[in-house]
């Protein structure tokens, strides 16, 4: 916390929490490899409340119509990653197939806003809605 309020707009009071900071965040990971040729890996990010700015125009349908201090609310982004390896003697290397997805529970902002005069730094959470992803990875 600041020591004294911090003014972020000319509309509302300022405050002494700092903004875009959440009082509460974690991560883990979790892997399994029960064998030489599968893995699994579960990991998670924990992003708890916190204080966003969100700037308004007056009359602009797409923003608020006045300065708005919002408090964000938590997040949980989990993603599950499966593997599976191949040995290719002929090459002298590996080749491992995996597939996965990101942000399983979809913890995602949904009320971004719209139009020219939006308000493009009014962004929390996650950076990335539910995603499922296949790769190739070749090692030796």
């Amino acid at each position: 916390m600041y020591g004294k309020p911090v003014e972020w707009s000319e509309q509302l009071p300022g405050v002494k929490e700092y903004l875009r900071t959440p009082d509460t965040y974690g991560y883990y990971t979790v892997t399994w490899t029960p064998g030489n040729r599968i893995s699994a890996a579960l990991s998670g990010i924990y992003t708890g409340s916190m204080l966003v700015p969100h700037y308004g125009l007056a009359g602009d349908a797409g923003t608020p119509e006045q300065d708005v201090l919002f408090k964000s609310p938590e997040f949980m982004e989990m993603t599950l990653k499966l593997g599976f390896i191949f040995n290719v003697t002929r090459l002298d290397s590996s080749i491992e197939l995996f597939s996965g997805i990101s942000n399983m529970l979809n913890h995602y902002q949904n009320d971004f806003d719209t139009g020219k005069n939006r308000d493009s730094a009014y962004i929390y959470g996650p950076a990335k809605p539910r995603t499922f992803f296949l790769g190739l990875r070749i090692f030796n």
